[in-house]
């Protein structure tokens, strides 16, 4: 594996401050914002600070295709990622971000990395402070 594609939740903590890459969560926009429940028990539905949604289902048509080129950059710039900055996917256990890479990839974009821990790990070892959500807080 190269674990240049790869980012560790060291290096998303940090990325908080410093801002050096993009953190693009697909997950549903209702698990993102905090307002529908996570699939696991004990881990409350929210996102890291600074992230951007953009959920893997909307990568798709209405037959599970994949959008057109076209249509994808449109979805990017409509979700206000920029793929001339460097972008980190991530989701709920890190297999749906995924998608994102796709997306990116077809979208001639080079750089992509995943944070395989994702939420999950996210929530079981962030600061409350660091845990974002519309709903209720990490006690």
């Amino acid at each position: 594996m190269n674990r240049s594609w790869v980012k560790s939740f060291e290096d998303i903590t940090e990325n908080i401050s410093t801002q050096q890459f993009q953190v693009v969560d697909v997950r549903p926009y209702a698990r993102f914002r905090g307002k529908e429940p996570e699939p696991r028990e004990g881990v409350e539905p929210s996102h890291i600070p600074g992230s951007k949604c953009m959920p893997f289902s909307s990568f798709v048509n209405e037959d599970g295709m994949m959008l057109s080129i076209e249509e994808l950059k449109k979805f990017f710039q409509k979700s206000k990622v920029d793929l001339k900055k460097p972008i980190c996917g991530t989701c709920g256990s890190g297999v749906t971000a995924c998608h994102l890479v796709l997306a990116a990839h077809l979208c001639s974009y080079p750089g992509m990395t995943v944070y395989d821990g994702s939420w999950y790990e996210w929530f079981t070892k962030a600061p409350p402070e660091h845990i974002v959500s519309e709903a209720k807080s990490k006690q």
